[in-house]
């Protein structure tokens, strides 16, 4: 395999893994459009697409080096998609048990004349139905609620 051939190879191979990532999220794929398509999102392997590209002269699709450049920044975008997608989904997972807010909505909800032990004993009952709720049935609420805020950042940082 030659230096174009791989290359082109590894650009697909990552292309197919950000599809199943997007496809696995159910956000945005990419679609065939009237023009300007990427041989290389629509292509299953490196000697297919160059085919394409030297066989192909229209608006269509992307010639060979705006390809590879629109591949390029499209892995890149996933890459720091992913990245963030990690971290606001970490962090809103973890607000859902934060003792500042649950301690916060028990102040708000009843009058603690005296806000002594019973005070933080309502906090910890509350922690703790929240922290198993989100553990039920081996952590699919967690993983559901993860999930979710992962695809909504994912979609939001990869919308072009």
């Amino acid at each position: 395999m030659d230096l174009l051939e791989g290359s082109l190879e590894g650009f697909i191979e990552l292309l197919i893994a950000r599809a199943k990532v997007k496809n696995d999220l159910n956000v945005n794929m990419t679609m065939i459009q009237h023009e300007e398509n990427n041989i290389l999102k629509h292509s299953v392997h490196a000697k297919q697409a160059m085919a394409l590209f030297l066989q192909t002269q229209s608006d269509s699709f992307l010639a060979a080096k705006p390809a590879i450049e629109d591949t390029v920044k499209d892995i890149k975008q996933h890459q720091r998609a992913l990245f963030e997608a990690v971290k606001k989904a970490l962090q809103s997972t973890l607000n859902a048990v934060d003792p500042l807010a649950i301690e916060r909505q028990a102040s708000e909800g009843k009058r603690y004349f005296f806000p002594g032990n019973k005070y933080k004993a309502d906090c910890w009952k509350d922690y703790s139905k929240r922290f198993q709720n989100l553990q039920r049935n081996d952590g699919a609420l967690l993983y559901e609620q993860f999930l979710d805020y992962f695809a909504d950042t994912y979609q939001e940082k990869t919308q072009s």
